[in-house]
């Protein structure tokens, strides 16, 4: 096959294929922070209210509160509720 026949047939079979990909934290072997986890620390991030983050995701007050006290049990946010990495 000649190299341009290739570059076009890579074309046609790569505009039909998606690369996507699932990045976790593990502490001591298991999830420090799931997938749940980080939504509500963004949501909680963009405005600022526990609360109102558990509304936007359709979770219950106290299932957010629960996921935001597992991870501060995992030692990913310090006594504060702050991610001990600065989030941008």
């Amino acid at each position: 096959m000649s190299r341009k026949a290739h570059k076009l047939r890579a074309r046609a079979i790569g505009s039909s294929r998606t690369l996507r990909g699932q990045v976790w934290v593990e502490t001591g072997g298991r999830p420090a922070i799931t997938e749940s986890g980080a939504d509500l620390l963004e949501q909680i991030d963009a405005c600022g209210s526990l609360s109102l983050a558990a509304r936007r995701l359709r979770f219950s007050y106290r299932r957010a509160w629960m996921l935001l006290d597992a991870m501060r049990l995992e030692h990913l946010l310090d006594s504060a509720g702050d991610p001990f990495v600065p989030m941008p």
